[in-house]
């Protein structure tokens, strides 16, 4: 005698339509998850990308300060000063300012350059010369917060770092500085610049 063959019971497909259901949303679940981190940890790169970026741009332009060129004619270029700091009112960013002669791609002798570091709104700019460019966004403040002196001093008094702008007093002791960036975000970057050109510090430049 031959066995009817049991058709699918319609509690049989709601048990299987459910379990698809489940599979399905825990799916959806996990593909939101990763969209969502995939998508923090680009911000996250973009963030630091604009962070090393406005670093590296301060750092090259204004650690220049005071370079006259590697050519005969260096020795005869002078400045009226190679460095200027301005003080933001109260806790408005602050601006600074380096002069250098650019030897690179100009002929025939190189150029006479001045090149600031300012905020507008939250984007740093840069102007040189007088044309100013943006060069990263998202910058919440822009400050001098130390300069460095030739003379070591005693290690205990914290001489070589002084938490006070330069001047035309002691302009023979400068050799550096430290820049302060805050960004949008909260991260903060202290920016150092090396000045290994002779410095001359004037009020007004």
């Amino acid at each position: 005698m031959m066995r009817r063959r049991r058709g699918v019971t319609i509690l049989e497909l709601l048990i299987v339509v459910v379990i698809l259901g489940v599979i399905v949303t825990v799916l959806a679940r996990l593909f939101v998850a990763t969209r969502v981190s995939y998508e923090l940890s680009e911000q996250v790169a973009e963030e630091r990308q604009n962070v090393e970026s406005a670093a590296q741009i301060l750092k090259y332009d204004l650690g220049l300060g005071g370079y006259r060129g590697i050519d005969n004619g260096a020795e005869g270029r002078s400045f009226t000063c190679t460095f200027e700091f301005t003080d933001g009112a109260g806790t408005d960013p602050d601006q600074i300012k380096a002069w250098y002669y650019e030897d690179r791609f100009v002929s025939p002798s190189p150029e006479l350059k001045a090149v600031e570091f300012f905020l507008t709104g939250t984007n740093l700019m840069r102007d040189e010369n007088g044309t100013a460019t943006e060069v990263v966004s998202n910058v919440a403040d822009l400050q001098f917060i130390a300069w460095h002196k030739k003379n070591l001093g005693p290690a205990v008094t914290g001489d070589y770092i002084t938490y006070s702008t330069p001047n035309s007093t002691n302009a023979d002791e400068f050799v550096g500085y430290q820049l302060q960036l805050t960004f949008v975000g909260g991260e903060v970057e202290v920016v150092s610049v090396a000045l290994p050109n002779p410095q001359e510090i004037a009020g007004t430049c």
